[in-house]
Parts: structure tokens; sequence; C-alpha cells
């Protein structure tokens, strides 16, 4: 993942949860007894076809499509051929792979969904339109099909996962199984840590020390940009606050289900306070209101900027070293948090428009269970995309990089991230730091709950109206908080942003009851 969601994050977020935190601290931390029951991450083996009670005789040729977002790869032909080949030998199935660019993916996946076109299998997300689909009828209740066809997918992700996911009892996506939650803070370039001998032994890291360091790159480093970050649309999703709906957060530290709106919190004004003196000190790239996600990204991979805001988890300062061909390092700047948008942080659906779901669900369970077929759809063909160095560990072929290679994909986006092989530069205990990265995670008092948008879908899309307007702006410090935020607030309350804060609690309090 580039930075999304969990990692397409303007330093703003971080800013936010560093006081939030901080007043949380102050009046106590959450029991270990108050967080929900989790299911941790657990290392599946090759299983044969997909525990399902039909045998390939039985089943007519199929042909899945997949669509997921990514940039489509020189051999992704040839990745496509020799996973139809493995397919049709296990449920007499090919697949078609349809990778959708990030800037695009939801513009264009909505107009697939809205012209009724034919597509199996999708990636989905609690920080993109999870919930909006499901209400919109987009996506098939799952239940039947996982009891049938996809028997191994709830014992290798866990309760916790199955559970997060859900909408009104059913489930609409089957979770990855990874990261259980996410900490927020910066990938630094490590030639430069190194260079002016930054310490980053105390993690997390306080906002002051960040601010010297890319004081100290601003000085000494012409042409560098110190931090260099897109324009960020879901500051509500910040992990100081659960944003369990549009421009509604709920804290997360302590078990308080009062709902509030973000944006009117003295601590989000004083770290956008920090972010305007960040972008009129220079340290943020002047276009950072209007940059894309992968143009941060490949200024990063240039060598043109020292940090840029990610989320973390344990390991992803290797794993973006792979991609950018940069050496990295990382720094957080929070603990370890767990939300209903973390749980449902990488999923996948089968489409209202899939003609054949039983079969699309037996694709899926193999994902969980198959090391032969994830590996082939996450890293490519064996001698031609990568070489074996071990059992379970490979590297790119000598002379060849992760943009010319020929094939890439996000390993964190598809089913059992703890059967993917490992790059030899990342840490050997990998998913074993990451069951304890998850069982540290402070979750969310309404974990699992989920926002019917219905009865107030008109004001949520002009309150969406007004954070197009403003978010970027803000988030990144292109304009004065102290003007803009109550100009923000105004067109809020002219949208209805009460009468959606009066839903939330309401749901949200229905909801309590039953747990």
């Amino acid at each position: 993942m580039l930075t999304k969601r969990k990692g397409f994050s303007s330093v703003l977020i971080y800013l936010m949860m560093i006081t939030f935190i901080l007043a949380g601290c102050s009046k106590g931390t959450q029991e270990t007894s108050s967080k929900p029951t989790t299911g941790t991450a657990n290392t599946a083996t090759t299983a044969p076809a997909a525990n399902a009670d039909t045998k390939k005789t039985d089943l007519k040729p199929y042909k899945l499509v997949l669509i997921y977002p990514g940039a489509a790869s020189k051999d992704l032909t040839a990745v496509q051929d020799a996973m139809s080949k493995y397919l049709t030998d296990k449920i007499n199935a090919t697949i078609e792979l349809k990778p959708v660019d990030w800037g695009a993916f939801t513009e264009k996946v909505n107009l697939m969904k809205a012209s009724n076109e034919q597509f199996d299998i999708v990636f989905t997300a609690g920080w993109m339109d999870y919930r909006k689909d499901v209400s919109r009828g987009q996506f098939l209740p799952l239940d039947d099909l996982i009891q049938k066809f996809g028997k191994d997918i709830a014992p290798t992700v866990g309760e916790g996962f199955m559970k997060g996911n859900m909408i009104k009892g059913k489930h609409y996506g089957v979770p990855t199984n990874k990261e259980i939650g996410a900490s927020q803070g910066l990938l630094l370039r490590k030639d430069m840590v190194d260079k002016y001998k930054f310490d980053l032994s105390k993690q997390p890291v306080t906002l002051d020390h960040i601010e010297n360091m890319l004081k100290i790159i601003k000085e000494n480093e012409p042409g560098i940009t110190p931090l260099v970050g897109p324009k960020y649309t879901g500051t509500t999703d910040a992990k100081l606050w659960d944003s369990i709906a549009t421009s509604v957060g709920l804290k997360i530290l302590g078990n308080d289900l009062k709902v509030f709106n973000p944006i009117e919190q003295p601590e989000y004004m004083d770290a956008a306070k920090r972010m305007n003196k960040w972008y009129k000190a220079g340290y943020l790239n002047k276009d950072a209101a209007t940059m894309k996600e992968d143009q941060a990204f490949n200024v990063m991979k240039a060598g043109k900027a020292f940090a840029m805001g990610s989320s973390l988890k344990p390991g992803k300062d290797a794993e973006m070293t792979v991609s950018m061909g940069v050496q990295l390092v990382q720094v957080e700047t929070t603990s370890v948090y767990s939300t209903t948008d973390d749980v449902t942080g990488a999923m996948l659906a089968i489409s209202r428009t899939s003609k054949d779901p039983e079969r699309a669900m037996m694709f899926m369970n193999m994902l969980y269970t198959d090391k032969t077929l994830l590996n082939l759809l996450d890293f490519g063909i064996e001698g031609k995309h990568y070489v074996k160095k071990g059992a379970n560990v490979i590297a790119l072929p000598d002379g060849q990089k992760a943009d010319t290679v020929g094939y890439s994909n996000n390993a964190w986006m598809f089913a059992n991230q703890m059967n993917t092989f490992l790059f030899d530069n990342e840490d050997p205990k990998k998913w074993d730091n990451f069951k304890k990265f998850n069982a540290s995670a402070k979750f969310s008092p309404a974990i699992g709950f989920s926002f019917d948008p219905e009865p107030v879908k008109n004001e949520i899309a002009a309150v969406e109206n007004t954070k197009n307007e403003f978010e970027a702006a803000v988030s990144t410090g292109t304009l004065d908080p102290e003007t803009t935020i109550p100009k923000w607030l105004a067109k809020q309350k002219a949208s209805g942003i009460d009468k959606i804060l009066a839903e939330a609690q309401k749901q949200l309090d229905e909801w309590a009851k039953t747990k």
C-alpha cells in the first residue's frame, strides 16, 4: 500500500492523534478487559481446491473476473495465464485480472456497477465505499457461501476480523488476514537519518522532534522537500477518533460512546495550526493540497523528499524500500489503535453481477489456504519475477527493480498475508511481530458498529461536499485554520451536520444495547 487510509495520511492526522492521546492518557488508559475478542494472525498451509462439497468434475468451465486497485504490470497476462492453468486443475476456472489505477479506482468501479458490468470479485474496504455499496445492494451477502464453499476463511482470520465487517448481522466481504490495527508516523530516507544522526531510538517520537528534523533538512538540503504529502480526504478517519460516519467521531481511549464533530475539537485546531506553521516554513510541498498519492510516492522514489506520512505496521519500511528502491526507516508518532475501519481495512466482496458466486467463493477460499495461488497473485512467476532465497524468502532477479521486473502487486490486499513470501531484506520474524502488534492494539469502544447512512443520505452528500472544499487545504496547512475552519463549520451546519450527529448517536446507542 502506498499510503492509503491506513497510510494515505497527512501529518495533520498524526498531530491530532498525539494531542488526543496525551489528553486521554491523563485520564487513564483503556483496560485490557475492555477489548473485544479478536483473532490473531494464523499461518495456514497449502490445501487442495476450495474445501467445498463440489468436485471439480461437477463444475462447468467458468472465467472469474477480479477487480482491484493497482497499475497493470507488463507481464500481467503471463501471470493471469499461470493462475488460470492452476485454477483449471483445482476448480475448473480461469481468471481475468483487472487492476484499476488507484487514483481512478472509485470512479471507474462505480461506473462498472452503475452499468451492470459483469464481474465476480472486487477489492473493498471500510475506508472506501464498502458500507455504501452494501446499502446499494452492490455486494452479495456471503454467509451461506462461506459456510458451503469458504470454510477455511474464518479459522484463518479469527473472530475479530470476521465480526468487524458485519453489517446488520451479515457478511458482505471477507477480510484479509493482516494487521488488525495501525500506528501512525513517517517513512524517512535512511541516508539522511544517518547523515544528520537523527535519534529514532525512543518511539513514539514527539512532534517537536519531527519538526526539528524537518527544519534541519530544510536548512541543509536544497532541492529536497522535507515532508511530501498528497491531498488527503480522510482526516476524520484518523485514529485519535473512530470515524463512524461522515464527519462524526468517537474517542478511542476509554469507553465513552458520545459522538462529536471532529473539526469542532480544540485538538483539531491545534494540529491544523502546527501544519500551517510547517507549510509556511516550507517544510511541505507547495502543491500538497492537490497532489495525488502516486505523485507523492514518485517524489520519494526519486529521492527528492526526506519524509512522507504513512500508517505503520511491523516491517512497513522494508516493504516500501522494495517498492521505491530507496532505503527507508519508519518512525512512529502513536501507539497501535484499532477501529472498525481497521478490521475492514482490506476485503474481497462478490459482485451482484457475478454469474457464479459459488465459484467466486471457492477461489476466495483458496487464497486463504493455497500458498501457490496466493503468491502467484502477489509476486508473479518464480524465476521470472522473483527468485527463491529460501523456503519462504524471495528477492528480485539480478539487475531488476520493483518497477522493471515486469510484475508487482500489493500483497497486503489479498486473503492471508501470513502465507506470503518475504523479501530478503525483511525481518524473518515479521509475522510473529504482526501477532504482537495486533495484541498491543487499543480498540475503539464502537468496534463492529456500522452506521446506516440511509436516513440522512442527503445531509451526508451535502457535508461531504464541504469536506471536498476545505479538508485538503486545512490538513496540509495550505490555508490559515483560524479563518478557514469557522467557514467550514458554518457550511457544515447549513448542510445538516447536526442531523447526521443525532442520527449517528441514535444508532450507536441502539447498537450498544445489544453488546
